[in-house]
């Protein structure tokens, strides 16, 4: 299985902006969550299934995303969220 980095796509792509990052990484979604370059680019809303997700990431993960400007809204097994100009 090949691998690509959220940078190489970034670069390969030359990506100014992403409206949508969105994870479904059964159970895997707090890494490819917080992996993603941030610095670089903020998406305008990111979403992930959060219900595989032990209450320590779900936090950790939500504190990181407050930090940068999300707004957070969850549904039962999903978290979207929206930035919001800080």
């Amino acid at each position: 299985m090949n691998v690509v980095s959220y940078g190489s796509l970034i670069e390969k792509y030359q990506l100014k902006e992403v409206d949508i990052l969105m994870i479904d990484a059964e159970g895997y979604d707090y890494e490819a969550v917080s992996m993603f370059p941030y610095e670089t680019l903020l998406p305008k809303a990111v979403i992930f299934e959060y219900k595989h997700l032990s209450k320590s990431l779900q936090r950790k993960l939500q504190e990181m995303l407050e930090e940068r400007g999300y707004l957070p809204f969850f549904t039962k097994n999903d978290a979207l969220f929206i930035h919001v100009k800080k």
